[in-house]
């Protein structure tokens, strides 16, 4: 590329046909473009962005497993009220059918007594 007036980044003003890695550019380079007059980079993220990433790629597995941990809760909820529930219904059958058996086995009173 022209350099007469410094605009290859290279600290001086010679044109030059070979790639050359420019100081002052981020180490990972994102994408480039370049043109019959021209050449772009983007960097790869920007500054403490990986550092940003693995924050929010933490925070998605934490949220996770809280969410994981409270439907266990929920469940575990849920199966102990319907035990309970069953345990209810069965005792309140059998205090009928005793009730039932009861009245079944209680002889008559008469009329004389």
């Amino acid at each position: 590329g022209a350099g007469e007036d410094g605009q290859l980044g290279l600290g001086g003003n010679s044109d030059s046909s070979t790639p050359s890695r420019v100081q002052g550019l981020p180490p990972t380079v994102g994408d480039v473009a370049c043109g019959l007059v021209h050449s772009a980079s983007i960097p790869a993220l920007v500054q403490g962005g990986d550092a940003r990433v693995a924050e929010l790629e933490r925070q998605v597995a934490s949220l996770k497993e809280q969410l994981r941990l409270a439907e266990d809760e929920c469940r575990a909820e849920r199966r102990a009220r319907l035990v309970s529930e069953r345990k209810l219904h069965e005792a309140a059958q059998q205090e009928k059918n005793r009730l039932a058996a009861g009245r079944l086995s209680t002889p008559a009173l008469s009329s004389e007594d």
